[in-house]
């Protein structure tokens, strides 16, 4: 005879039913749970300290150096070439993250594009304008992008600066405790 509907009866012991699993309670999972989330992981954060300002030329593509890391999980930050190398095994899709502080004692920022470059070509920028008083600060705007990354750990990414001055003076981005320019990452999947 056929079953035309499911009931308890119709269910074996080790089978998900009624019984067996409230959709309403929470439950605490002692054994491995697989496939659901992910770890996030390569990830890094590092910053120019305060003591680490940089200048840069008017009108000119700068790579900005970084000289401290709060964490490099999976140790794929090269601080001494200022770039992210993915780690072997581990391409995918990166959440990118680039602030910069900008400051200009006289030359009257005109404008500000951040950068990130995928093996030394860019692949995103964001720009935006300033004002024209003679000292003028802009404090870390925060440009985050999504980049695909080889899976054969060849690809790297450096954060570059391009500030044009109305008056084609130099501009100097601010290192500084509070972590107002610095470059971040994660793996998303």
């Amino acid at each position: 005879m056929a079953i035309d509907k499911v009931t308890s009866a119709s269910i074996t012991t080790d089978a998900v039913g009624p019984t067996q699993l409230n959709e309403a309670s929470n439950y605490d999972f002692t054994g491995t749970v697989t496939g659901a989330g992910a770890s996030n992981k390569p990830a890094f954060f590092v910053y120019k300290a305060s003591s680490s300002n940089q200048n840069i030329s008017n009108n000119t593509a700068t790579k900005i150096t970084f000289d401290s890391e709060t964490w490099d999980e999976g140790s794929g930050f090269d601080l001494t070439n200022n770039k992210f190398v993915v780690p072997s095994g581990e391409g995918g899709k990166y959440h990118i993250n680039f602030t910069c502080r900008t400051y200009d004692a006289s030359s009257k920022i005109y404008s500000v594009r951040q950068q990130i470059y995928k093996n030394g070509s860019r692949v995103s920028n964001n720009e935006f304008y300033g004002g024209a008083s003679d000292a003028f600060e802009m404090e870390g705007t925060c440009f985050t992008h999504i980049v695909d990354l080889n899976l054969s750990a060849s690809d790297y990414l450096e954060c570059y600066m391009t500030c044009k001055t109305h008056d084609s003076g130099d501009i100097t981005i601010l290192g500084d405790t509070n972590l107002k320019t610095y470059f971040s990452g994660y793996k998303l999947f």
